[in-house]
């Protein structure tokens, strides 16, 4: 029987072995044959999140770590930043040419949609008449779950006034929706005296819940109430000092306060801010430029919608 060279023998196993690990690294790690992801892609991400979510400069995003996505030549990108409540991960392309907030893995069940059905967005804009800003039959929809001791909630509501103070189209109505968290100590009692100010004039608390998200430390001061009531009947003559007061010392604003957290329950609202527009649902703050972009895709869409039904 012929022999066999060990030493050639051990020679293609071991190339074998090595050309199977590369294949098996490269598949799962990105190694190889993905290429590595360069500084300026990553560069690029940094500029464009910065711009997303309306950020002074590129230096305020952290890109908190790149690791890659099994099985795939995308990798997955991990940031934070002062308007995030927390860090965020973004997917970055094969090609480096795109980046989306989220990918689905096949394999897996799906989860809930993350955009609402209509009867649900029906009753987060009507349920209870809540204070809202822009007409009725607007093409753009915002809804905001809120919180008044929230430092994001104060930099969110922030940039929603901004944004539609800067908006052209006057087809945007932005709705508000207390959720108080138990984790803060005077979001509960200031959302139930917005509440009762809300049942008088809807003008007045906005008023209000503007002052209160420009100075949140005044929510633990004890004139607090008192001031407010001051100030609103002060520039809204029109306010019934007498009711609000009763209104605040009965608490007969809480179930107002209760439907709109049972509202937030309903549609999986689990922190604050949490805004949905138009149904899409956007977890935590966002700088004006990132919103008016928003509003304008969905703007956008409803014209399309229509253009393409309308008879």
């Amino acid at each position: 029987m012929k022999g066999i060279d060990l030493r050639r023998a051990g020679t293609i196993a071991y190339s074998f072995v090595a050309v199977a690990t590369a294949l098996i690294w490269g598949h799962y790690f990105n190694a190889w044959p993905c290429g590595r992801t360069d500084s300026a892609s990553i560069d690029r991400v940094r500029l464009y999140l910065s711009g997303y979510y309306g950020l002074a400069g590129t230096d305020s995003l952290k890109i908190e770590s790149v690791s890659p996505v099994r099985g795939s030549c995308m990798m997955r990108i991990q940031v934070s930043g002062p308007t995030l409540p927390r860090p965020a991960t973004w997917f970055l392309s094969a090609d480096h040419g795109y980046i989306s907030a989220g990918i689905a893995d096949l394999s897996r069940p799906a989860p809930l949609a993350q955009t609402l059905g209509v009867k649900d967005l029906q009753s987060l804009e009507g349920e209870g008449s809540p204070p809202a800003l822009g007409a009725m039959n607007s093409s753009v929809v915002l809804v905001e779950f809120s919180d008044f001791e929230c430092s994001y909630c104060g930099r969110l509501a922030y940039a929603l006034r901004e944004a539609l103070e800067k908006m052209p189209s006057p087809r945007v109505r932005l709705v508000f929706r207390n959720y108080p968290l138990s984790i803060h100590a005077h979001a509960r009692a200031a959302a139930e005296l917005g509440a009762c100010i809300a049942r008088q004039s809807h003008s007045a608390f906005w008023r209000f819940h503007d002052r209160a998200f420009q100075d949140q430390g005044r929510l633990a001061s004890p004139t607090f109430v008192r001031d407010s009531i001051s100030l609103a009947s002060a520039e809204f003559p029109s306010i019934n000092v007498s009711a609000l007061k009763r209104c605040v010392a009965s608490r007969e604003s809480a179930p107002d306060v209760e439907r709109d957290i049972e509202l937030g329950k309903g549609v999986a609202v689990s922190g604050t801010p949490t805004l949905f527009i138009n149904g899409t649902r956007i977890v935590g703050a966002r700088g004006s430029d990132s919103i008016r972009h928003l509003i304008s895709l969905e703007e956008q869409r409803a014209a399309a919608a229509a253009f393409r039904f309308s008879p």
